[in-house]
């Protein structure tokens, strides 16, 4: 399943996809889609990120989730 992203002005801002989200909740998922933002656009963005999402990073669940990803 993907969710369109929309920013503060209503414009497209991204797409989630929550394909792979179960019981742990949102950060399995948001902790992956941030890595790319990063890499594509630089530091710094994935707050913003998480703003849309009315979360804060969490460099702790970030890396505990981005570990699992790799590992399975």
């Amino acid at each position: 399943m993907w969710f369109a992203c929309i920013n503060a002005l209503g414009d497209f801002a991204g797409l989630v996809g929550v394909g792979g989200l179960g019981v742990t909740g949102r950060w399995a998922e948001l902790a992956i889609a941030t890595w790319p933002i990063a890499w594509n656009f630089g530091s710094g963005w994935d707050a913003v990120f998480y703003q849309t999402h009315s979360m804060m990073p969490d460099p702790m669940k970030e890396a505990f989730y981005r570990l699992v990803w790799q590992l399975t």
